[in-house]
C-alpha cells in the first residue's frame, strides 16, 4: 500500500475523488506529466512512502518555505526514504502559471530536489484537506498579486 504524506502547499479547490482520501491510506490513482513531458503514474511508487507537495512558486507559502530553505532541507533529509512528488495544478490561464522550462530553472535556482515535478495543467488533481481542513483551498489567501492557484 502506498502511504502518503500530503504537504498541501499551494492548495486549490478539492476534487471529489481526492476529498475522500484520509491520512495514512492509499491515495487515489492518478497519472500526470512531468516537466519533460513524460507520464508519471502514482502506482509506479507502490509500496513506497510518497510525499505529495502541491507547488507553485507564485504562492506566498511556497516562496516562504523555499526561500528559507525549509523544503530543500526536508527533501534532502528524507530523499532516500520517500518519493517526493511536487504537483503543480495551476491552470494555464492563471496569472501565476509558469511553463515547465521556467519551473525547471526555478527549481535549480532554489536547489530544490523533488524526485519528480508533475504538471496537472487541466487542474484535475487539486490539493485537498488530507492533513487539515485549515489547508483546504477555501483557506488559501486570495490577495493579489501573490496568491496560490
Amino acid at each position: 500500500m502506498i502511504r502518503t504524506l500530503a504537504a498541501t502547499l499551494a492548495a486549490a479547490a478539492a476534487s471529489t475523488a481526492l476529498a475522500n482520501a484520509t491520512p495514512g491510506s492509499a491515495a487515489p490513482a492518478f497519472t500526470l506529466t512531468d516537466l519533460s513531458g513524460k507520464p508519471a503514474n502514482l502506482a509506479d511508487y507502490k509500496g513506497r512512502t510518497v510525499v505529495l507537495e502541491w507547488h507553485n512558486f507564485g504562492c506566498p507559502f511556497v516562496q516562504k518555505h523555499y526561500r528559507s530553505g525549509n523544503m530543500q532541507t526536508l527533501q534532502k533529509k528524507y530523499g532516500a526514504d520517500v518519493v517526493w512528488l511536487a504537483v503543480n495544478s495551476t491552470a494555464r490561464t492563471a496569472f501565476d502559471y509558469s511553463a515547465p522550462p521556467a519551473i525547471a530553472a526555478q527549481l535549480k535556482d532554489f536547489g530544490a530536489a523533488p524526485a519528480r515535478y508533475l504538471m496537472d495543467e487541466p487542474a484535475r488533481r487539486r490539493a485537498t484537506s488530507w492533513t487539515s481542513p485549515a489547508l483546504s483551498a477555501g483557506h488559501t489567501p486570495r490577495r493579489r498579486p501573490r496568491t496560490c492557484s
